[in-house]
């Protein structure tokens, strides 16, 4: 390093280049943000792409992971190789070590469990998970603590919502989810098992359609998240009022994407959420919940 070094490229232009091309720091994060406190979650599943930084080796690899100087440690590129063949053998590995700081997730060990994961194309892996909490902002850790408490009772996890009181109203849709599936079935099932079959049958179906549409572009201050709720919250208004209008799924969302890109010429992002859904009303507005919502809520 020290021979790249010249009168035209200082020590910072060269610090600072190698942190661009290398993972985010946990310990840099940690305390840029004063997320200093932790919470232990356990064995969860989570995103491969969600995982962006290291706890002690940030500049040991890549941004993509990809291990640097891997000519000058041949053992890097040999463990690699024996993980992604214990994973095409259908072999059980066990679970990496991973910190997490809001959506982002820092390896602690784990690393070569991670590339050869990435090199496989596997989208998610295993993981035993210790959450940072921010040490000021009482608002904020509260919310997150609110949303470990949802994902162990129910064990589901990449649900992010900007109000803790809307985790339970997530929490009153499974249930009653349960209590429909108990009815049919007359058979006792688990929350968590309630919880997989209604994120499957109803919250991704329609969170994948927000997506499909890139409505969130519209909105950057709301999750997805937020945005499920407040359909919801909008088909029970409306049930109460008993409003006879009908409208499918796929055009109530075509709907709100044209009006979305219309609306946005028009308003600043921060107030184009509200105006917007109250001009979209006469379809999205209007029962887009029949066919999803009626056969699954009894409010």
């Amino acid at each position: 390093m020290r021979k790249k070094i010249t009168k035209k490229e200082g020590w910072w232009n060269i610090v600072f280049r190698l942190r661009q091309d290398s993972l985010k720091s946990f310990y840099a994060e940690s305390r840029g943000r004063r997320y200093l406190d932790s919470i232990d979650t356990g064995i969860q599943t989570v995103k491969v792409d969600g995982i962006v930084g290291s706890v002690g080796r940030p500049l040991d690899f890549s941004r993509d992971f990809s291990p640097k100087s891997v000519d000058e440690k041949p053992h890097i590129r040999t463990r690699v190789k024996s993980i992604e063949e214990a994973m095409q053998e259908g072999k059980p590995l066990p679970a990496v070590e991973l910190y997490k700081i809001d959506d982002e997730y820092y390896v602690l060990d784990g690393h070569h469990r991670v590339i050869a994961a990435k090199g496989q194309g596997q989208n998610f892996i295993d993981a035993h998970i210790v959450e940072y909490l921010p040490a000021d902002d009482t608002t904020k850790r509260l919310l997150i603590q609110k949303r470990i408490e949802f994902e162990d009772e129910t064990g589901l996890g990449g649900i992010n919502l900007l109000r803790q009181g809307d985790y339970d109203k997530l929490l009153f849709q499974i249930r009653n989810h349960k209590n429909r599936i108990e009815a049919r079935t007359k058979e006792k099932i688990s929350i968590k098992q309630a919880a997989r079959d209604w994120f499957s049958s109803f919250y991704r179906p329609v969170t994948d359609k927000i997506k499909k549409l890139k409505l969130r572009q519209y909105f950057p201050k709301t999750t997805i998240g937020d945005m499920y709720i407040y359909l919801c919250e909008q088909a029970r208004l409306r049930s109460q009022k008993r409003l006879e209008h009908t409208c499918s799924l796929p055009e109530a969302l075509e709907e709100i994407g044209i009006l979305a890109k219309a609306t946005q010429i028009i308003l600043p992002a921060e107030k184009a959420l509200q105006r917007l859904l109250k001009k979209g009303q006469s379809c999205f507005l209007l029962l887009l919940y029949n066919s999803i919502f009626s056969s699954f809520w009894a409010w």
